[in-house]
């Protein structure tokens, strides 16, 4: 039995995981060889149109899409020629304000992006400064640090966070039946 298990091949493992990475990074340039790009060209408009199946099933909407091929004169439309124009139809007859309502450019999603995170940013320091008063708190109550002790920040933490529940404790308050 020895024998047997010292017989067996071990598996060789490549010295690179190159051949087990999913795909290489794709450089987004033009392709200069014809039977490659149409290639490229045939897999990727495949590829949009399973994305667009995807999401008009799961996400329940109605969508369409145009690839149009200038060098083969070549009109692509999913699911199909006539349900793009009738889809299409509907989006065109639609008043431009209506269109335009979450239409968004570049510079306006960038800015309505930056503004979620900035919002975000201020809760989590909000709520950071919330818990160091917190347990500075209790430190001081336990009677692990001691009021003399404490630095000028520590002591404006303080503050607010004594501010900050007393200004909760009276909205409470007025909220309890006389």
């Amino acid at each position: 039995m020895a024998n047997r298990a010292r017989k067996r091949k071990k598996k060789k493992t490549p010295k690179s995981t190159e051949n087990f990475m999913a795909r290489k990074r794709l450089r987004h340039a033009w392709i200069a060889e014809d039977t490659k790009r149409k290639m490229a060209h045939e897999k990727r408009k495949l590829g949009l149109s399973k994305k667009m199946d995807e999401l008009t099933k799961l996400c329940g909407v109605d969508g369409c899409l145009v690839v149009y091929n200038p060098e083969d004169k070549d009109l692509f439309a999913w699911p199909n020629a006539e349900e793009a124009e009738n889809l299409l139809a509907v989006y065109t007859s639609m008043p431009k304000m209506e269109r335009a309502k979450k239409a968004l450019n570049h510079e306006q999603y960038i800015e309505a992006r930056d503004k979620k995170l900035r919002s975000q940013i201020a809760k989590h320091e909000k709520r950071n400064k919330e818990m160091k008063a917190s347990l500075l708190m209790n430190q001081i109550t336990h009677g692990e640090r001691e009021i003399d002790e404490l630095t000028q920040p520590e002591l404006e933490v303080l503050s607010w966070f004594s501010g900050h529940k007393l200004e909760y404790i009276a909205r409470r308050t007025q909220l309890l039946p006389k």
